[in-house]
């Protein structure tokens, strides 16, 4: 499961950084690569329940406007009218870091959307900033950095056994050339590190009353 996890976030920025409106086709991408997953029933969800949307838009409470989000996934029980989670996924195509500013911001979106049944994901192309990752870690937001081909920012080193927190840590942050490449690195929403993406989903999931 997680090969093809990690083989769908592949070809997400495959061709994206080369062609116009990137951000859009960054979401779209995004998009797919989740409803394949739901599809394959490795999202953790039933696919009849749960259905994915791009740009969707949302009311805000505090605005008295919707709010359209890049992508969201809508989990509802079965017979009932509205979903019980909403998973905002916020796509940033970014060669630069992800600041603080900007999780302050999603964060914003998500309490005025709803906070009691949000849940959200901040995936990136670029890295993040210390500051985000840990105002992504108190306020419970899951950060997913995916490395391009060809545009490695940071390679992990592991000279043997599995990788500790720190060095995994260090993959969503700029660091320097070493040894061993990782293309994904993942916070969870409760802080834990890793570079797995199916692991990740799965983290988040879990907890869930499903």
């Amino acid at each position: 499961m997680a090969g093809r996890l990690r083989h769908s976030f592949q070809r997400l920025t495959a061709t994206f950084l080369t062609m116009s409106g990137k951000s859009a086709k960054f979401e779209i991408e995004v998009r797919d690569a989740l409803q394949e997953q739901l599809d394959d029933g490795e999202l953790g969800f039933d696919p009849k329940l749960a259905l994915i949307f791009h740009r969707r838009p949302y009311p805000s409470r505090d605005r008295g406007t919707d709010i359209i989000v890049d992508v969201s996934i809508e989990v509802s029980r079965k017979g009932a009218n509205t979903p019980f989670l909403l998973w905002v996924w916020e796509c940033k195509a970014y060669r630069h870091s992800v600041p603080v500013d900007d999780v302050e911001e999603f964060h914003a979106k998500l309490e005025q959307i709803g906070a009691d049944r949000t849940k959200g994901t901040i995936v990136t192309t670029g890295k993040f900033q210390r500051g985000a990752s840990r105002y992504a870690q108190a306020k419970g937001i899951g950060l997913v950095r995916f490395v391009p081909p060809g545009r490695w920012q940071y390679v992990l080193e592991c000279w043997a056994g599995e990788p500790d927190q720190d060095e995994i840590a260090a993959g969503l942050f700029a660091g320097e050339r070493s040894v061993l490449a990782v293309d994904i690195y993942t916070q969870d929403s409760a802080g834990r590190f890793g570079y797995d993406l199916g692991e990740y989903l799965t983290r988040e999931v879990l907890p869930l009353d499903l």
